[in-house]
């Protein structure tokens, strides 16, 4: 199974720096969820919570998003979020 490789990183730092099955991100365009092949993007975050699913599809880790930022599908199998 092809995975995504997930990276968050705000100011202090990399928050998030693996593979994961799926991401769900609250986007300005609504709560996306992101997997492998997934079309190029780029959206401004809102608040919420970024969900990281692994593949049984359970949650691997979770986020806050209190800040402005930015998600952007780079690649089919590539997905980088931008905190403030």
């Amino acid at each position: 199974m092809n995975q995504l490789k997930l990276e968050i990183i705000s100011i202090e730092g990399i928050l998030f720096s693996d593979n994961c099955n799926m991401a769900v991100v609250p986007c300005s365009l609504g709560e996306i969820g992101f997997m492998y092949g997934h079309e190029e993007l780029v959206a401004t975050l809102k608040h919420g919570n970024i969900n990281i699913y692994d593949n049984n599809e359970n949650i691997m880790q979770s986020f806050e998003v209190n800040s402005e930022g930015f998600v952007k599908m780079q690649n089919p199998d590539k997905l980088m979020i931008l905190l403030k």
